[in-house]
């Protein structure tokens, strides 16, 4: 087993290429543009350094999820372990190839917000349908225009803190 497990941040060049194989396996690949910034002291700013292209690669439901929730451009935050493949390309040549077999992907949330959904999945991976998502409540403004609410207002309640006693009951989780 790999254990050189490397985090990549950047964009994906073009939306993810998911594919099934024949026994219904999904295998999702996609690429990683991460551009370093790197301090020009001559300009005395910033500017973009080297580009790396990461060749990335998901199965099952994971891959499923992936190309229903990323596209290209989208800022991702990718982790997983990197792999080494060899093969011999079609002229008779031996090729070495690296990508990283992904644990985790997640939209880079700097400048941009996500909304998160859970996938309900009956009879276990890949064998039902993403549950249906429940939009954000509208919202009117003293325009009468309507919009989706801001997060800060649908965040939940708090919730009182405890009165008496220490403050746990035997039926309350640790948590």
């Amino acid at each position: 087993m790999y254990e050189t497990v490397v985090t990549v941040v950047g964009r994906l060049v073009r939306d993810p290429d998911v594919r099934f194989l024949e026994d219904g396996t999904a295998l999702c690949r996609f690429t990683v543009a991460a551009t370093s910034r790197v301090f020009d002291r001559a300009a005395g700013g910033w500017r973009d350094g080297e580009t790396a292209f990461v060749a990335c690669s998901a199965w099952r439901a994971h891959a499923e999820n992936i190309a229903e929730s990323v596209g290209r451009g989208t800022r991702v935050i990718v982790v997983g372990e990197l792999r080494q493949r060899r093969y011999t390309a079609a002229e008779g040549v031996a090729r070495t190839a690296w990508e990283v077999r992904v644990h985790e992907v997640a939209p880079a949330l700097r400048w941009t917000a996500a909304e998160v959904s859970r996938v309900g999945r009956a009879g276990g991976w890949g064998a039902g349908a993403r549950r249906s998502v429940v939009p954000p409540p509208r919202t009117e403004d003293a325009a009468g225009d309507t919009g989706t609410a801001s997060a800060a207002s649908r965040a939940p309640s708090p919730v009182p803190a405890p009165t008496g006693g220490s403050g746990e009951s035997a039926g309350d989780p640790p948590f």
